[in-house]
Order: structure tokens, then sequence, then C-alpha cells
């Protein structure tokens, strides 16, 4: 995100990016499986909590619109996924289109007190509804749901999406020799 000012206007292609969700947050009671413990968000994610959130989002949001020439690909927090949406339409986007990846296996719900995470939401954001890059592939590759069985990790990131998504994504949003950012 340090970068985003450095670059040029319209200097990257596309990009396709999964941000912090805030989930960080002190006294929030949700729990997540850290290693082969259960604690609360704060401690496996408390990088991952700031008070002006939304704020942030929308600077971050505003030089990704500078800098794109076409497209951009956020995955999100499915309880402020509107929120994302707002957001990137006041900076200039062209929301086109939501995508869903449902996971076959979903973590437990260690609280059980509410239905387990089974799916992330994304938006596809155009910079110009009108001429921005879309490469329609197959009509059986074209569904904005795609089903994922979660496995071993790649990263240490906390929601880190199937290589198949996103390289979906990619064909999606680019051409042979595009520049693409993450």
């Amino acid at each position: 995100l340090n970068i985003l000012p450095t670059l040029k206007d319209n200097s990257v292609d596309f990009c396709i990016t999964d941000p912090p969700y805030n989930i960080g947050q002190k006294g929030n009671n949700k729990l997540t499986k850290m290693g082969d413990k259960i604690v609360e968000n704060s401690k496996a994610f408390g990088w991952d909590y700031m008070d002006n959130y939304f704020e942030w989002v929308e600077s971050w949001m505003t030089q990704l619109h500078r800098v794109v020439k076409h497209s951009a690909f956020i995955f999100f927090d499915l309880n402020e996924i509107g929120k994302l949406k707002e957001i990137g339409e006041k900076v200039g986007f062209y929301a086109k289109t939501f995508f869903c990846i449902v996971k076959n296996n979903p973590l437990p719900h260690f609280c059980k007190n509410g239905y387990r995470s089974g799916f992330e939401l994304g938006i596809l954001f155009l910079k110009d509804k009108k001429n921005s890059k879309f490469n329609f592939l197959k009509q059986d590759e074209m569904i904005n749901v795609k089903n994922y069985t979660i496995g071993n990790k790649l990263t240490k990131h906390p929601t880190e999406k199937p290589i198949e998504v996103i390289k979906h994504l990619v064909r999606v949003m680019s051409d042979e020799g595009d520049c693409g950012l993450d």
C-alpha cells in the first residue's frame, strides 16, 4: 500500500487484492484457530485493526483508481462488502459484478452461536464501464461462483485464496504481457 502513491497514473493494467478485513479488534468475542489452539481474533490478528478503517480503504482505493488502466478485483469482508462497493463507486470505479468463492469444507464455528463461514466475496471494479478490458471466457467458466476445498496453505495469510480462482481472474482481467498489481 505504501507503493501506490509512487506509481504513475494508469501504470498497471489490473489489480487483484485481498486487503486486511479489520478483524483484529479486541473484545469482539470472535474466535479462530491458531496452530492447535483456539484464540480470540485479536490475539491471532491484532495487526488487522485500525480505528479509521474505511477512511484507510478510501485512501488506497483512490490511489488504486489512479494507477490501474482497466480493472481491480477486491476480496473483502462479507459483512462489509456493501461499504466496499459504495467506496469504490465514490472514488470513480464501476462495480461490474460480485464474485463468490464457496468453501467445500469451511472451518468449524468455535462459539457455536451462528453459521459457519462457508463463502467469501469480492467485487470486480472497472475503471471505465464501456472501455475497460473484460475477457469473456467459455460460458461454463463465466459463472460468478467458484467452489474450492481448503487445503494446505502456501502463506500465513488468514484468508488465503485458491490459486485456481486467482488464475481465472487474471485470464478475465488481462491479456498476455499485461502488468498486474497485488
